[in-house]
């Protein structure tokens, strides 16, 4: 099976199971999982969900997913033999906020509102995040532009670790402070979630003039010697944010 890349479709109506569907898909998933799973959300994971603020909702996910399994939206067919495919040829790509994706879905019903003709492949996350990771793809968790698991988090994920992100990341916080300190015309940062990585927003004083443009290029210079920026945050952007002291 190939890679396929498709819009979401959707009626806005989640479809209604039959009994005969139910008891196939519980069968499907119970042999996946070795449980009675009938496509429901995890339940730490839902909670992860629920939190408004994208950098803690994203620290909170790579951490409730440890250990459990999404499921892959794949064509409906009259056998099972895709699921012992490579998994990195199951995941759908598509667009996301703009942005080229895989998608893996949390429950059956977020899945169903995307895509509601087809059916679902249970698998472990661990293997999701391994193959997400062969495809070089960002992986959009429910297909949402706000979900997006950067490629430190899929690391981790793929080898039954939790992640730490870097705004977390109390050493990474050290660095960043020390460094800062040493450019009078840095005045401080933000670390944001990307797709592939992190962004990080550097506040940079105007009013200092072309100080501001050499600190600023010293600063990433001494970045990119850094080789644990990299195995931390992933792709690294640097994005200058222009302010004014009062």
């Amino acid at each position: 099976m190939t890679n396929t890349s498709s819009q979401p479709q959707s009626n806005g109506k989640q479809p209604e199971l039959t009994e005969a569907q139910r008891a196939k898909l519980a069968q499907r998933l119970a042999q996946r999982d070795g449980g009675n799973d009938l496509g429901e959300i995890n339940p730490e994971v839902a909670q992860a969900l629920m939190i408004p603020d994208e950098q803690a909702r994203l620290s909170a996910l790579g951490k409730a997913l440890v250990g459990t399994r999404l499921l892959v939206p794949v064509q409906p067919h009259g056998h099972d033999e895709s699921e012992n495919s490579d998994i990195s040829q199951l995941l759908r790509q598509q667009s996301v906020g703009g942005v080229k994706a895989v998608v893996a879905y949390t429950d059956l019903k977020t899945m169903q509102l995307d895509f509601p003709k087809l059916r679902p492949v249970p698998l472990p996350v661990d293997k999701v995040a391994l193959a997400a990771i062969a495809t070089k793809l960002p992986l959009a968790l429910n297909g949402r532009k706000h979900l997006f698991l950067p490629y430190p988090a899929l690391e981790a994920l793929a080898t039954g670790d939790s992640w730490l992100a870097p705004w977390d990341d109390e050493e990474l916080r050290s660095y960043f402070k020390a460094l800062l300190a040493r450019y009078s015309a840095l005045t401080g940062y933000r670390l944001m979630p990307s797709p592939k990585g992190t962004d990080l927003e550097l506040f940079v004083d105007i009013t200092q003039g072309d100080k501001f443009t050499n600190q600023l290029q010293l600063f990433v210079g001494e970045l990119q010697k850094n080789a644990k920026i990299a195995a931390r945050c992933g792709l690294l952007e640097v994005k200058p944010r222009p302010v004014s002291p009062m």
